[in-house]
């Protein structure tokens, strides 16, 4: 069953913007995991893109970044064959442990596109029932 679904668009110039003002240093390290912060050549896109996807995994919680959901707690990554996924950590994990009834178990399906100007993500949490 779904149980919540988020959906974002971020756009490029501004996370460039951002980047480049006194506040980039305030901005990548309360919204990004150490894992996550980078050197990238193209670091707007890299940065847009997980802005994008844990506002929209926050939207799927079901709070956006309150009740203890951070920015830092989703954490964006890419298995081997390429395709995004998110781990959740603090607050995050917490929300998702609370919203997913007894007997099932969370899964978290997201997508990422993007354009010049734009990333779009979005974020279903699914409650998958444990085979008896």
């Amino acid at each position: 069953m779904i149980i919540g679904i988020g959906i974002d668009l971020c756009n490029v110039s501004r996370i460039k913007d951002i980047l480049k003002r006194s506040i980039r240093e305030r901005f990548i390290k309360n919204n990004f995991s150490q894992e996550e912060i980078t050197e990238d050549t193209n670091e707007a896109v890299y940065y847009a893109k997980r802005f994008a996807i844990k506002e929209a995994c926050a939207k799927a919680l079901g709070t956006g970044f309150d009740n203890n959901v951070r920015p830092k707690d989703i954490v964006l990554f890419y298995n081997t064959s390429g395709a995004p996924e998110i781990k959740l950590f603090g607050g995050a994990s917490n929300r998702l442990s609370a919203i997913v009834p007894n007997n099932y178990r969370p899964s978290i399906i997201a997508s990422i596109t993007k354009d010049k100007k734009t990333v779009a993500a979005a974020v279903i949490i699914q409650a998958i029932k444990y085979d008896k």
